[in-house]
């Protein structure tokens, strides 16, 4: 049960984020034009990885702590560019921000999964795998 479930939680997680990216790319951008698509497949990209983590990789919960980073960079940075812009520079984020994910946030999520799951089999405690 608990093998299944990571997956399906990372799959959750990866949904919010593309749908936070959807969002952006049909309502808050200026045109229904070609660069929207752009922004949405570049957005979503690193949620696919952590997809590709999660079910292909050997721990499931490595992509879902990635997934997990890159949806909070994501809506931290939502709020800076869409809610409350401190500068006529803010919308640049929606370019650098996925470039993040794929650079920290996913390393960041993986090693942290990884650190929990040693911390784990040290104390002689196991981690579901799938």
């Amino acid at each position: 049960m608990a093998g299944s479930l990571l997956p399906r939680l990372t799959a959750a997680v990866a949904s919010s984020g593309l749908a936070l990216h959807a969002y952006i790319a049909l309502f808050e951008s200026s045109g229904n034009d070609v660069w929207s698509v752009a922004f949405l497949a570049w957005g979503g990209l690193p949620y696919l990885i952590c997809l590709v983590i999660a079910c292909l990789g050997r721990r499931a919960l490595h992509g879902l702590f990635a997934a997990l980073a890159c949806l909070g960079l994501d809506a931290v940075n939502y709020y800076q560019v869409f809610v409350d812009p401190q500068s006529s520079t803010a919308a640049l984020g929606l370019l650098f921000v996925p470039l993040l994910n794929l650079v920290v946030s996913i390393p960041l999520g993986v090693t942290v999964a990884a650190l929990i799951g040693w911390i784990a089999r040290k104390k002689g405690g196991s981690v579901p795998k799938r």
